[in-house]
């Protein structure tokens, strides 16, 4: 018994042994096409599963059809045998085919189904030898690698050898910079086309010498005058003149040795052409106005632009440069994956590694043929094309030349022409004709919309729509509620009640209006079974698709953005930057106040100034600083992951945004920031820099999508996208929304094919070239519009504008005519399925209701009770008090509370100029840095410094100073707050000056320097109830079960050190003072410590369970207070210190005045 499988009677108009081309159209089963002739391939020629080659452009597709040869195997391996044919046409499989398709099944691991970049570069790899390439490679951004290739030629050729000096600045001053150099340079590179003009600078010279000697002849002004009105050109004569004297003007004074980039600066070449326009070859002119004539011909043809002139002396630089850097250090962009396999196969090494390739894959299917560009295919017809003998190797080319719409990323349609027309010398393309997508309907308004047989046909040129096409499931329908079949294509006329112009702005607003009211009426019974997902609108722009989302938000219909492009231009990437900017410098003011704006934080503006100078222990900066330490320690993972679960930027943006589309370019953003940071040996600095890069579009990610917006939901909603990403997808219904109004765009760059059907990219071209450039573009829209139309299996909206009030007409115009046409013969609409409707909001007053709305805004005044500002603040208070949870409080806090003494604020890097004193007063240096952040750099490094260095550091502070693990801590400290390393000798004197000074304590005991201690503890932490009536105070030793009602005091103690048999807490202070003498210290730390240091003596009391008078007096000593910058090792006792030691009773008191509040009253709330 045999295996009987149904088998496409497409299969036997495709030969098997001979090169073929295969050419579809949209919705007729390409894939469907290549899956089973991969079968038939398999099973009539015995083939194995490794020698037959499946290309595609996109990792998607590749994806598709490994999944989709991999099931058509398998269904056919499960189809149960019979002893005879059930008729038709079938696959008849014996069971050694059946083993054999076994064998393919087992190994389809082996099946070589990739896209086509990733099939080059496997090949480099795999044959490195012949290829002359690196065994090891690295995928670099081309944007990135570019970028410094050109940085290393302009340090190193443009800025310092004579030939290219003048022409960079001359440059420089035409008003362009650096970067539009740069960015110029990596466009043409990027284009991969040869550049025309040609820069040929001594011939441009001669021509210009040429046409200066022109305008030297005697009276040539008046001579042109007179023969000119002769000739007919009256109404030119003056212009024509005056082109003359501008050319003598811009000339004036050039000789042989002129600077042509200097002349280039000053020449505008307008006057060439316009003069040539109007001169008539047959005209008769006298011998001086004719070689003036022949001047400016000869001019033209020479001529090129300074921007001409610099990227084609430049951009070769570059190049050379970029290719030098790329061998040496082994790195690859995608397009080098193309150019390093065309290198191997007509290099010196070709015949080896052609042979390989000839020998491995007996077979090869390009899916998407018409993309292909002029290396491509010269790569695929040396291997398989010109194999001998001829039979060895087949080619399928699978394509639709009607598609081909990705010209701007280098795609040559006119590439895939000149391989169909090699091809199919001896034999047509086989065509696929049916369209499976579609009704009969549409497909019947496609075959009219694009036929060919008329004289102003849609497609124009080579590309034609040929083959009308069938409808392959004449049971497909689309029905209403009442069952019956919907009309397939709706026109609607914009503007149709009325006689103005319609413009842009009036049309994207009634069209969008349009949409949102169409919508519902689907989906509630125009269409049965339509769900929103089911609705494409497509655009030719990303803003047009935000614009009709726009209309779709204020009718509260769902939606989705597909695939959008310029994730890194999206507010969400500058808010993780500012993030994670702040994270890196903790202590910028500037950039903690950024970070908080943030959705992370989401502080609002009105309460910012009141977070400038926040404590460590405050939440927003205890979180920053959190994260600050993950950076440190390079634990990216968990910086991120704690960003997205602790920051609430999950809840917030579900909670508040009206979609998911904030929240995942988040997520996004963050997951391609990961996979940079998990390359290792990455500081966040270097992070930063790269997402800043990203954003400037300065680099681009290495990943081909790594710009591309995901989509942000997968719940049932319509589906926004552009035209381009629309290309392989359908939709139930589909609604054209852009291309009505021309592209804003520089018409520097004309890209078109020469006479030769070579790609060029030409700069600054003429009228002609232009044309011709224009011609191509216009050839690409209309295969772009073939795309969006054909995406519609069951019903099109396609907007109509009557061509008299088209105004700025854009690439929709190419369609609109074709429209014009159709609605012209009322019979073929309704033979064809086409019916015209004026929906609603887009009929009357099109070219006056823009003014209309403006006006209307112009004049509307809000009332009076929407600027009456009410004052919620009391009832929110109020709120706020009832559900507070508990206040951590710190002496920061109760400082700031109190309107205590604050240190200088402003740059932390500014020097204060302090004034000197009498006797006991000091002047502090000049060079001396201060601030808070300096604050934090001594705090850090007395923390850290090891006292016994000291005490064994015999030559004094310089040896001590000097030392490799001191300085090492000193600049480690500085570099974490930013500060400059200069001022590490300072701080270390400092340091150095506090541990050697001596200190009389309380009882009058003389400490000679700290570093004599007993003991120590450094930073003490302390968390203990903020008293209150109903706790315990300190006088009270046992604690009953309680509840904490008002919070807690949080805080660390900077040292707390025995001597003398008692304990003695100390904090170091960085206080730049006039005078440090005895009386000015114990006035400043009245007034300005006082409290922190009984808060300190509270602490230290709860910690070493103090709760009587003896047992303060027998442990507690004194309350030192190290002002630093007064201190001095060779000076009195307490130089720069303020000792005290309050009493347990003052201690007491000052817990009650803590509870009633006192302390507070009449300062600052």
């Amino acid at each position: 018994m045999k295996i009987f499988y149904p088998r496409p009677d497409i299969l036997d108009r495709i030969p098997k042994d001979d090169h073929t081309v295969i050419e579809a159209s949209a919705g007729t089963g390409k894939t469907y096409t290549i899956e089973h002739l991969f079968i038939e391939l398999l099973l009539s020629k015995q083939a194995s599963i490794d020698s037959i080659l499946v290309l595609t452009f996109t990792e998607r597709a590749a994806s598709e059809l490994r999944s989709r040869v991999r099931s058509m195997i398998e269904r056919v391996i499960a189809t149960p045998p019979s002893p005879q044919s059930p008729g038709g046409n079938c696959w008849e499989i014996d069971p050694q085919g059946k083993v054999h398709l076994e064998r393919a099944l087992f190994s389809f691991d082996m099946a070589p189904i990739h896209t086509i970049h990733s099939f080059f570069q496997r090949v480099v790899n795999e044959h490195a030898f012949s290829s002359g390439r690196l065994f090891e490679q690295s995928l670099v951004d081309s944007r990135s690698v570019f970028q410094d290739a050109f940085l290393d030629t302009l340090r190193s050729e443009f800025s310092c050898k004579p030939r290219f000096i003048p022409y960079l600045q001359a440059w420089l001053a035409s008003g362009k910079t650096i970067e539009d150099l740069q960015n110029e340079l990596y466009q043409c590179h990027a284009k991969k086309r040869p550049i025309l003009p040609e820069f040929v600078e001594q011939a441009l010279m001669q021509a210009f010498l040429t046409l200066h000697a022109a305008l030297q002849a005697g009276g040539l002004a008046e001579q042109f005058t007179t023969e000119a009105k002769d000739n007919g050109l009256g109404k030119s004569v003056s212009a024509l003149v005056k082109r003359i004297d501008q050319f003598a003007v811009m000339l004036a004074g050039i000789q042989q040795s002129s600077c042509m980039a200097d002349i280039l600066l000053g020449f505008d070449p307008e006057g060439i052409e316009f003069t040539l326009s109007r001169v008539s070859s047959a005209a008769t002119w006298s011998a001086p106005v004719m070689t003036y004539i022949d001047a400016l011909r000869q001019l033209k043809k020479h001529y090129v632009s300074l921007k001409a002139a610099v990227v084609g002396l430049f951009l070769r630089e570059v190049q050379k440069r970029l290719e030098q850097k790329k061998r040496a250090e082994g790195l690859y962009d995608y397009d080098d994956m193309i150019s390093h396999l065309l290198d191997a196969v007509t290099g010196p090494q070709q015949g080896a590694l052609i042979t390989a390739l000839r020998a491995r894959f007996r077979y090869a299917l390009i899916d998407e043929s018409q993309d292909t560009d002029q290396r491509q295919w010269e790569i695929f017809e040396r291997i398989f094309v010109k194999s001998r003998p001829p039979a060895q190797n087949i080619l399928y080319l699978v394509g639709d030349p009607k598609q081909a719409i990705y010209g701007f990323r280098g795609a040559d349609v006119q590439t895939y022409l000149a391989a169909r027309k090699a091809l199919c010398s001896q034999r047509q393309p086989v065509p696929l004709a049916s369209n499976y997508r579609s009704t009969a309907g549409l497909i019947n308004a496609f075959n009219e919309l694009f036929r060919q047989d008329i004289d102003a046909p849609f497609f124009q040129g080579e590309i034609r729509y040929e083959t009308p096409l069938q409808c392959g499931n004449p049971q497909f329908q689309a029905l209403d509620r009442q069952g019956q079949d919907i009309s397939p294509v709706v026109i609607w006329e914009i503007g149709a009640n009325s006689d103005d112009e319609v413009s842009a702005e009036y049309y994207k607003n009634a069209l969008g209006s349009a949409i949102a009211a169409e919508i519902p009426k689907l989906l509630n019974g125009g269409l049965v079974g339509l769900k929103a997902s089911d609705i494409f609108i497509l655009t030719r722009s990303e803003s047009e698709g935000r614009r009709v989302a726009h209309y779709l938000r204020k009718a509260g219909l769902p939606y989705a953005f597909y695939k959008l492009d310029g994730l890194f231009e999206t507010p969400q990437a500058q808010h993780i930057l500012d993030l994670l900017l702040a994270i890196d410098r903790p202590f910028d003011e500037s950039r903690r106040l950024r970070a908080w704006l943030t959705p992370f934080f989401d502080v609002p503006l009105d309460r910012l100034l009141h977070c400038k100078g926040l404590p460590e222990s405050d939440l927003l900066v205890k979180r920053l600083l959190d994260w600050h330490a993950l950076a440190l320690r390079r634990n990216f993972a968990a910086l991120f992951s704690s960003i997205i679960n602790e920051s609430g930027i999950v809840r917030r943006t579900i909670f508040f945004e009206e979609s998911e589309r904030e929240l995942t370019d988040y997520l996004h953003i963050i997951e391609l920031l990961m996979e940079e940071a998990s390359a290792g040996g990455r500081e966040l600095s270097d992070i930063n820099q790269l997402l800043a890069d990203y954003i400037a579009k300065t680099r681009t990610p290495a990943r081909d999508d790594g710009s591309v917006q995901r989509l942000e939901t997968d719940k049932d909603a319509i589906q926004i996208m552009t035209m381009h990403k629309s290309k392989g997808l359908e939709a139930s219904v589909v609604f054209l929304y852009g291309g009505y109004s021309k592209r804003i765009g520089g018409d520097s760059y004309h890209l078109y094919h020469d006479d030769s059907g070579k790609p060029v990219l030409h700069i600054d071209g003429t009228s002609e070239t232009k044309v011709r450039a224009e011609a191509e573009s216009d050839d690409e829209d209309r295969r772009l519009l073939y795309v969006a139309t054909t995406r519609a299996k069951a019903r099109l909206y396609l907007p109509y504008v009557h061509p008299k009030k088209y105004k700025n007409p854009g690439m929709y115009r190419l369609l609109n005519g074709r429209l014009a046409a159709i609605l012209a013969d009322p019979d073929t609409m309704k033979q064809k399925g086409f019916i015209k409707e004026v929906p609603p909001y887009a009929g009357d007053n099109a070219g006056t209701k823009d003014k209309a709305d403006k006006d209307v805004v112009k004049q509307w005044r809000p009332s009076s009770d929407l600027l009456e500002e009410i004052d919620e603040s009391e009832q929110f208070a109020m709120l706020r008090d009832q559900h507070a949870g508990f206040d951590v409080t710190s002496y920061s806090h109760m400082k700031m509370m109190m309107g205590g003494y604050a240190a200088p604020g402003g740059d932390e890097e500014r020097i204060f100029d302090d004034r000197s004193a009498e006797s006991g007063k000091l002047t502090v240096s000049t060079d001396s840095p201060a601030g808070p952040r300096f604050g934090k750099v001594l705090h850090a490094l007395m923390e850290q410094v090891a006292f016994r260095g000291i005490v064994h550091a015999d030559g004094g502070s310089a040896e001590w100073m000097m030392q490799a693990s001191v300085r090492s801590l000193a600049m480690k400290a500085l570099a974490r707050e930013g500060l400059s390393e200069q001022h590490a000798s300072f701080l270390l004197s400092l340091v150095y000056n506090a541990l050697t000074s001596k200190i009389q304590l309380a009882d009058g005991t003389i400490l000679d320097r700290l570093t004599n201690v007993e003991q120590m503890a450094r930073e003490v932490e302390f968390l203990y109830p903020y008293p209150e009536d109903s706790l315990p105070g300190i006088a009270v030793a046992d604690w009953p079960e309680v509840r904490i009602g008002r919070g807690f005091v949080k805080g660390f103690i900077d040292m707390v050190f025995t001597y003398g048999g008692k304990l003695h807490l100390l904090d170091w202070k960085s206080d730049i003072l006039p005078d440090y003498s005895a009386q000015s210290l114990k006035d400043h730390f009245a007034q300005h410590y006082d409290l922190q240091s009984k808060l300190y003596l509270i602490a230290l009391c709860r910690i070493l369970k103090v709760h009587t008078e003896d047992a303060y007096n027998e442990r507690i000593g004194s309350v030192v207070y190290c002002f630093v910058r007064g201190m001095k090792p060779d000076g009195d006792a307490n130089a720069g210190v303020a000792v005290s030691r309050p009493s347990w009773d003052d201690l007491l008191a000052f817990e009650q005045r803590l509870i009633s509040g006192a302390m507070f009253v009449g300062r600052q709330s």
